[in-house]
């Protein structure tokens, strides 16, 4: 006869109230705060990024500066991929920075106001 286990928590598992509470004292220990806006289907039938220009220019609230991780990128280079995220940006105000072309990509990531992070193949991602 099947014999169930059932695991054994350490420590009584957290509310979603005290974890959300949790994480919300750790970014204000740590002074920082964290948006997101996350896009799927970059492209359309108009260009790259012009249907999303809607979303991405009121979410990045006159910024001007951004830092670009290309590294998910398998069909082009790094230097043709950042460029077209720069085009694309341009009507958004945005200049972009691209971490390939910069001396210290963990220093510009710091800085950054603003940080957008390319598709593509996300295994090559995590390598790079």
């Amino acid at each position: 006869m099947p014999r169930s286990y059932r695991a054994q928590p350490c420590a009584p598992p957290l509310t979603e109230t005290a974890r959300n509470a949790n994480v919300r004292a750790a970014l204000d220990d740590a002074k920082l705060s964290l948006d997101l806006l996350l896009l799927s289907n970059s492209s359309s039938v108009r260009g790259y990024l012009v249907d999303a220009l809607f979303e991405i220019t009121p979410f990045a609230r006159g910024l001007r500066e951004a830092v670009f991780v290309p590294y998910a990128a398998v069909t082009r280079s790094y230097d043709l991929y950042a460029s077209r995220v720069a085009e694309a940006l341009a009507p958004a105000g945005l200049e972009v920075r691209s971490l390939h072309a910069v001396d210290d990509p963990v220093a510009a990531v710091r800085r950054a106001s603003l940080t957008i992070v390319g598709g593509g193949n996300t295994f090559h991602l995590l390598l790079e």
